[in-house]
């Protein structure tokens, strides 16, 4: 057989090209591959050198030219003999659908252009938009509800040129809804991990599809901007352990439980599960922490965290239950609730530290002052 050559852009800005491109990889025929750069002065000659529309991409098979995406996959799927499901109805309505992204979903096209590699866009989804991402959503359900059940994991079970026609639409999906919907990169990197233990176990049970596992495997995680760690400086730390009020039973527990996690670096899940018989009281005193992953580490307390937590203690009484920082029922106190106690201790400490008001205090930002103390003392000792 002659070789074949592909004709396309750049794969992250045409999507046309990628569709292609995908159909070809994947069906696993042997071409050489020519990109062009788009948007230049030469770009309309360069294609013009392979095929007659002026546009990419552009199939070559000796003296045969095939240009359009969906006649190149046609073209493809009859060397091959892949690239259509085998049943009749299930071929009619993978062509239907492939057909309808051939010449649909204009709005989507225009409102979402390609970039695979776009961040943090923001689009409002109008009305048009709204509606080609309801049709879409409504092919892929019908497809694997009627065609993909039971079989491989794609549209039709097995993959077929629809596969390759709609990719590009979920690199779309990734780029845009990513704002839309409030997910992170945080979030996109780990439902990519949840998706690449699902192929692992694909490879182990359908060995076939090897090569989709790879290139799924191959998926690499998207780069995320590193946030600056927050902490809280010893003035703002002195301020919310001002605000508790020592004349109420919760103000000595808050005050309690806020230097508990200021001292120790400790987890709320930890703090909210502490029990008193984990406070070894002496000459040294400590508390040990049962973190993730039933990981115990013991974390020595302060003269001050010590005496406090001792007088606490002696306030609650044997009778009280053993949690060191029980609710008003005597029970565990829950995450929201030291969310709430802090939050209150934050806006009563305003007023003498303002600074706190530009702050997103959590719980867990407390976890990061003892390594901020750490820091300014050896910074201090290597001044010195």
């Amino acid at each position: 057989m002659a070789p074949l050559t592909l004709v396309i852009g750049n794969k992250n800005y045409s999507s046309w090209s990628l569709r292609a491109w995908l159909l070809m990889k994947h069906v696993g025929v042997a071409f050489d591959e020519i990109v062009i750069a788009l948007d230049t002065a030469s770009t309309y000659d360069e294609i013009d050198r392979y095929g007659p529309s002026g546009r990419v991409p552009v199939l070559r098979h000796g003296e045969l030219c095939v240009w359009d995406s969906l006649a190149i996959c046609e073209y493809v799927a009859e060397l091959t003999g892949k690239g259509w499901p085998q049943a009749r109805e299930a071929r009619a309505v993978a062509r239907s659908v492939c057909a309808e992204m051939h010449s649909g979903f204009a709005n989507l096209r225009t409102l979402w252009p390609m970039n695979a590699r776009a961040r943090n866009r923001r689009t409002a989804i109008v009305p048009a938009l709204g509606a080609d991402i309801e049709r879409i959503d409504e092919i892929w359900n019908d497809c694997r509800r009627r065609f993909g059940a039971g079989g491989g994991p794609w549209l039709f079970g097995d993959y077929t040129v629809a596969d390759a026609m709609y990719a590009p639409v979920v690199l779309r999906f990734l780029t845009y809804l990513e704002q839309e919907r409030g997910n992170s990169v945080r979030s996109r990197n780990i439902r990519l991990s949840a998706i690449r233990s699902f192929f692992r176990l694909v490879a182990l049970r359908d060995p076939e599809s090897l090569g989709v596992v790879t290139r799924v495997l191959a998926i690499p995680m998207k780069r995320e901007d590193r946030k600056l760690i927050a902490y809280l400086t010893r003035t703002e730390m002195q301020a919310l352990l001002a605000a508790p009020d020592p004349s109420k039973w919760s103000g000595r527990r808050d005050y309690a439980l806020l230097l508990t996690l200021y001292n120790s670096g400790a987890r709320v899940s930890e703090v909210t599960a502490l029990k008193r018989a984990q406070v070894c009281f002496g000459a040294h005193t400590f508390v040990q922490l049962f973190g993730k992953g039933r990981k115990e580490r013991t974390v020595p307390l302060w003269p001050n965290t010590a005496q406090v937590l001792k007088a606490w203690f002696e306030e609650l009484r044997d009778d009280a239950g053993p949690m060191a920082f029980p609710n008003a029922r005597g029970k565990a106190l829950s995450r929201e609730g030291v969310d709430y106690l802090l939050k209150h201790a934050v806006q009563r400490a305003i007023p003498a530290c303002p600074s706190l008001a530009t702050k997103n205090i959590t719980p867990h930002v407390m976890r990061h002052n003892p390594a901020y103390l750490l820091m300014l003392s050896v910074s201090s000792r290597v001044s010195l």
